[in-house]
């Protein structure tokens, strides 16, 4: 289930299977990490079903973390401290500058991952739309103060982005922000604040989501 984890269906019932968190989400190979390890344990091995997708799970976040190839054997992933993930609900604010075509694509982009992991999203452009500044700003704020999380693009360090990410932060709301060449200098307060700050778009989208079962 992507970043809710996973589920397994089987004779003894049905059972969820919790994502475990690493700094970094690598995609490139991480479900076939889980397949195989899965695979293993459960076809070759015999073990039991939900022991096999929870170590397949362990598997992946080891992988994600190390990008490294195999990852350890069972005992020793079992041993590992990992932080489970629980899968919550919210709806995500989607801040980011819109202004041109590169722009849009990233925050259509950031939009549909978003939705396709099964969670709300609020785009001010596609929710609210151009208009007079008095009128895009309040029904934006509004949208913000409804949301449970924020999923922030700095790149190019858009005024109206840096707005909405400090309002957030003044209302509590957790933020995750994507700065793929920004300076250290200038992403300073952010950084300060305790805001989770990333050079990488897939990362930033799994770490949005999380933020949600804070």
């Amino acid at each position: 289930m992507g970043a809710m984890g996973a589920r397994v269906i089987a004779r003894t019932g049905v059972h969820d299977i919790p994502l475990y968190k690493s700094n970094k989400v690598w995609k490139l190979g991480s479900g076939d990490v889980f397949s195989s390890t899965f695979a293993a344990l459960w076809a070759v091995q015999g073990m039991g079903a939900e022991d096999a997708a929870e170590l397949a799970s362990r598997s992946v976040a080891w992988y994600c973390e190390n990008r490294s190839l195999p990852p350890p054997d069972p005992r020793t992933l079992r041993m590992l401290s990992m932080e489970p993930l629980v899968p919550a609900t919210g709806k995500i604010y989607l801040a980011g500058p819109f202004f041109d075509l590169g722009q849009r694509w990233v925050v259509e982009e950031a939009r549909r991952a978003l939705l396709q992991a099964g969670v709300e999203v609020f785009s001010p452009i596609h929710e609210i739309g151009p208009g007079k500044a008095e009128e895009v700003a309040t029904a934006d704020l509004k949208g913000l103060e409804g949301c449970q999380a924020v999923f922030a693009i700095l790149n190019g360090m858009d005024p109206g982005t840096i707005f909405e990410v400090g309002y957030a932060k003044k209302l509590g709301i957790p933020v995750v922000a994507l700065a793929e060449n920004e300076r250290e200098e200038d992403l300073k307060m952010m950084a300060g604040s305790g805001m989770t700050i990333t050079d990488d778009f897939v990362t930033a989208i799994y770490r949005t989501i999380w933020s949600l079962g804070r």
